[in-house]
């Protein structure tokens, strides 16, 4: 009776430490990956300029993802971050209100986007030409087109984007302008003819809130 039991407590103790082990395992594991994705992540931003990606999160956190573009033969230059499900989109949301240069609904129609050569060449209904506009402190500063990203792998089925949009967003959205300049800030990029006189160059920066689904979108864009 004695043997019974000792070899008993001996095989649940044997158990209890492989699930502890493979706990341990699958810890280690997730922290091994969180490290580098945020590697990853940096090395990406890096690429830029500091003083284009300074107000971009410093850590991946929650449910990410993000786009680039460093193909000057896109006609544009641009890194997005996409922070999905994060519960502090109503305080930022609130915050930008007070900070940015101009704020945007994403169904404006006045809004002037920019849109990449790859997605004209996918859909050449979505090219428009905006040189017949005039831009000053009190018009509409040109923003991104927004790709669209298919996020449903880690698990974000909800409506972001809307080919009805100027931008490319759902009217969820409110866009934050936060700096908008003509002129050229990356080598090799032609002046665009699609765009206002004066600004057939520039660099556009700022970050799109949605409270709705608790969507929040930082970005920079140079074409």
């Amino acid at each position: 009776m004695n043997n019974s039991i000792f070899i008993i407590l001996l095989l649940l103790n044997l158990n209890i430490s492989c699930r502890n082990q493979e706990k341990n395992q699958n810890n280690n594991a997730r922290t091994d990956q969180a490290r580098l994705d945020q590697d990853k992540y940096l090395n990406n931003l890096n690429k830029f300029p500091s003083s284009y990606v300074d107000f971009f999160p410093k850590q991946v956190r929650g449910i990410y993802g993000y786009d680039q573009s460093i193909d000057i033969t896109n006609e544009c230059i641009y890194f997005y971050y996409y922070s999905l499900k994060n519960n502090e989109a109503n305080s930022i949301d609130s915050s930008l209100r007070n900070e940015a240069k101009n704020i945007y609904n994403a169904f404006d129609t006045n809004i002037i986007s920019i849109r990449s050569k790859s997605i004209i060449h996918a859909d050449p209904t979505l090219e428009e030409f905006y040189n017949n506009r005039d831009i000053t402190d009190k018009n509409y500063f040109p923003i991104p087109y927004f790709e669209r990203n298919d996020f449903s792998k880690i698990g974000i089925t909800d409506s972001i984007y809307s080919i009805e949009s100027p931008c490319g967003l759902t009217k969820d959205f409110n866009i934050y302008l936060l700096e908008s300049k003509s002129g050229q800030f990356w080598k090799g990029l032609k002046p665009s003819e699609r765009m206002p006189t004066q600004w057939e160059n520039g660099l556009s920066k700022g970050i799109c809130v949605n409270t709705k689904n608790d969507i929040i979108i930082y970005w920079f864009i140079i074409w």
